[in-house]
């Protein structure tokens, strides 16, 4: 029973996390046409990320 109320409880919570966050309108109109793009960086990324830095792609890949 006790966990049926947690359960319970917590779905409540969330959908009033989603309802009160979905009913903000963000007032800034140039934010509207904007795609932001971002990347996680791990330690699988680090050999592009390095070599793209310390500039050694530079004639493979032309910049």
């Amino acid at each position: 029973m006790k966990i049926s109320i947690a359960v319970t409880l917590g779905i409540v919570a969330i959908i009033a996390v989603a309802v009160i966050t979905s009913l903000g309108n963000s007032s800034d109109q140039s934010n509207q046409n904007k795609i932001r793009v971002a990347f996680f960086p791990s330690i699988s990324h680090a050999v592009p990320i390095v070599g793209l830095e310390n500039g050694i792609f530079e004639n493979g890949i032309g910049e």
